[in-house]
């Protein structure tokens, strides 16, 4: 996968829908065309997917496990975080 000529680190307990949206500002652009140029809707980063957050981290150079930690996932109707529902 290519990795970014601009990343950025990611925050203590940041959320990846959080370090997608900083992502794409550091390149010039809304989270929305970002994902969109890498073949990806912000939403899957958004509801947890674990595909869409796999490529966000070979991106960035990010690890993909303390991205998918900090994930909020969509489960039907419901969200959780950290294993818990919320």
């Amino acid at each position: 996968m290519t990795r970014l000529p601009l990343t950025i680190p990611l925050g203590p307990s940041e959320t990846p829908t959080s370090f997608t949206s900083r992502l794409a500002a550091e390149n010039g652009l809304t989270a929305d065309e970002f994902c969109g140029d890498w073949g990806l809707a912000f939403v899957q980063i958004i509801w947890g997917d674990r595909r869409a957050i796999a490529k966000i981290a070979d991106l960035s150079g990010a690890y993909q496990t303390s991205l998918q930690e900090q994930a909020f996932v969509r489960h039907d109707r419901i969200f959780r975080h950290m294993g818990q529902p919320i």
